[in-house]
């Protein structure tokens, strides 16, 4: 079996070794037909925390109400209406909560999901509750559950396992794209798929990876600091998304880096070498020029690279 490290690089590569029909294409995500900017895929896995902290609580909420549908013998075919707002409008959401979020049950569910994906803490208050089972969409019916979650909650709760995860699995990604505020057709069924694969990649990997969410911080790619120059400076990001701009400080032309860009990534975390690094750069350009269409557009191109290539022969000069 394929071991992955708990980055968003190698997340998308489970991604792709494990969804048959997804492709990537430069920086989009194909999942069938329909294209995500790979940043898409990545921000849900530095969303991980965040995301898998609101499906937690979505079950622990279909928990408390079955809690209170047992309590007063309502007939249970009602979990499978969950969540709904028509529902949320017929009881006291407040009181449910107050009287059955302590129960032993919901208690034990708290404590296997905290287990299961590595949080210190797992919050869950009266907001959450009352958020999750008036959430018009999907029914629970359809949120995917891995089958070795699921077991472990119906031994809890054994009604859940006919509440919850019992077909399509595609709930979730309604979840997603309200997380992400992102409502484009498609959208939601290729979010559904790729959390559920975030899951099951923290399941099945979950030994390799200490303190996952229970640290409270997003997982980055370890930065090195001896990148600083008089001629160069990282921010956090461009809002173009480009690599680097111009910047003119303390009276010099720079170039400020966006450490936020994959290929830095790879740079500064020494994964890439600089000779790649060069051939890389030097190739970008060299396609611009040679595949550039208008003559006015190939020789501004043909012009740039004259003076890069007399820019970069001074500098050569003054190491040697």
């Amino acid at each position: 079996m394929t071991e992955y490290q708990n980055t968003k690089y190698d997340f998308k590569k489970y991604l792709l070794d494990n969804l048959n029909d997804a492709h990537q294409d430069e920086l989009i995500f194909w999942k069938k037909s329909i294209p995500l900017p790979i940043d898409l895929v990545y921000k849900i896995f530095d969303e991980s925390q965040e995301l898998i902290g609101k499906y937690c609580v979505h079950i622990l909420s279909l928990a408390v109400m079955e809690c209170y549908y047992s309590a007063k013998k309502i007939d249970f075919i009602q979990l499978n209406e969950l969540p709904s707002s028509q529902i949320f409008k017929n009881i006291n959401a407040s009181i449910i909560f107050k009287e059955y979020s302590e129960h032993k049950k919901i208690q034990a569910i708290r404590g296997l999901l905290r287990s299961t994906f590595h949080f210190k803490e797992l919050a869950f208050d009266e907001l959450d509750f009352i958020n999750s089972i008036s959430h018009d969409g999907r029914k629970y019916r359809r949120l995917y559950v891995p089958k070795e979650l699921k077991n472990s909650i119906s031994k809890i709760i054994p009604v859940l396992n006919d509440a919850v995860g019992v077909s399509n699995g595609d709930m979730f990604g309604n979840i997603v794209a309200d997380y992400l505020k992102i409502y484009r057709s498609g959208f939601s069924d290729a979010f559904a798929a790729i959390f559920n694969k975030l899951i099951d990649f923290h399941l099945q990997f979950s030994h390799d990876f200490k303190d996952t969410y229970g640290n409270h911080q997003k997982i980055k790619i370890s930065q090195v600091s001896d990148f600083s120059s008089e001629n160069m400076t990282c921010i956090e990001k461009i809002l173009d998304g480009a690599l680097w701009e111009p910047a003119y400080i303390n009276a010099k032309i720079v170039m400020r880096i966006n450490q936020n860009h994959p290929y830095w990534n790879l740079v500064s975390a020494n994964k890439i070498s600089s000779v790649k690094v060069f051939q890389d750069i030097l190739s970008k350009l060299s396609c611009m020029e040679f595949e550039s269409v208008k003559e006015s557009n190939k020789k501004y191109l043909e012009n740039l690279r004259y003076e890069i290539s007399r820019g970069l022969r001074v500098s050569a000069e003054t190491y040697n």
